[in-house]
């Protein structure tokens, strides 16, 4: 019975894998762009889990670790207006616990005792809107070139609880990014280059304390540079293997806490993140579901810079899993 099955599944995984140019628009592949008058949604359930080390940097200050657990939604839709221009947009909403253990520390009134505090805290994050568009298609090229742009309006604020160090809310200010992807379709391989640009301007970063929500601190604007490498292995007729490895540079960030106090600058380390994934069609190039792993190195986490505000710097690691649903009408 073993070898009938793999009679049957060999030739068909060997037959599928070929390298010839494929004009196939594949639904969750990294060149996908829907046709004129089609529909498709992409989404994405993910729980993360973030750990970061704040050692104090001399004997008389406490250790701390924060360990951040969330839970989020994302919702993306994609329209085709052309076969070659299709407008979208994105909608994001989080939510999850911030637990903070500070280490016994002496003081001159005696030794303080360890202290472990903890919140929950609700994100919602602003929604985006962009268009893509296609300006070299593979079909005489041999590849594809594909440009993307989005803008994420400024709708909900930003707040951070002053103890513990919670993000309470969104980030507070509106965002535009442009990215340019070169890719190439094949029967069975997918291969696609991405490189963009975030800017984000205006708003601030509001403190919630025990007088309620005080004035935004205001926030200098801020660029992201970024590159990508996403791939995509189709095995048989349902199954998809995703891998895409990705790096962020933002630059540094200016704020002023208050008018009577200087103000300050913040700076980032790059960001790296791979991210490994799997799609099983349940019904071929219209309707997927898989399970994906991401890992990411200098991602987003609360520093000692400011006394309100704790400015998002870095953190040693973060691993995330979830699942998707996608589907195109």
């Amino acid at each position: 019975m073993r070898r009938f099955l793999a009679l049957l599944l060999l030739p068909s995984a060997v037959s599928a894998f070929d390298l010839a140019e494929d004009d196939t628009r594949h639904l969750s592949d990294p060149a996908y762009l829907p046709f004129a008058g089609q529909v498709a949604a992409d989404l994405d359930y993910q729980r993360s889990i973030q750990r970061i080390n704040f050692p104090g940097q001399f004997a008389s200050e406490a250790n701390e670790v924060e360990r951040i657990q969330s839970n989020r939604g994302a919702l993306a839709v994609a329209f085709g207006i052309t076969d070659r221009l299709s407008a979208d947009v994105a909608l994001r909403y989080g939510e999850g616990a911030d637990k903070l253990q500070v280490s016994s520390f002496p003081y001159r009134f005696g030794p303080v005792p360890a202290q472990q505090f903890s919140a929950k805290f609700a994100k919602v994050e602003d929604p985006s809107f962009g268009a893509a568009y296609r300006l070299i298609d593979q079909a005489g090229t041999g590849v594809n070139l594909d440009l993307h742009a989005a803008y994420s309006p400024y709708l909900a604020r930003r707040v951070f609880n002053y103890f513990p160090y919670v993000q309470t809310d969104a980030r507070g200010r509106q965002a535009f990014d442009a990215h340019l992807s070169l890719s190439r379709v094949m029967q069975s391989l997918t291969m696609a280059m991405e490189i963009g640009e975030r800017h984000e301007s205006g708003g601030g970063a509001f403190r919630h304390d025990d007088l309620g929500i005080q004035p935004a601190i205001p926030l200098g604007p801020q660029d992201t540079v970024d590159a990508a490498l996403k791939t995509q292995v189709r095995i048989l007729d349902r199954l998809a293997l995703d891998a895409a490895f990705a790096v962020a540079k933002p630059s540094a960030l200016t704020y002023r806490e208050s008018p009577y106090i200087p103000g300050d600058k913040v700076k980032y380390d790059a960001v790296t993140s791979a991210r490994f994934g799997l799609d099983y069609f349940l019904i071929p190039d219209s309707l997927y579901v898989g399970p994906w792993l991401d890992f990411v190195s200098g991602g987003p986490a609360r520093d000692r810079v400011g006394y309100y505000l704790q400015s998002e710097i870095r953190s040693p690691f973060e691993k995330s899993f979830g699942v998707r649903l996608g589907f195109a009408l």
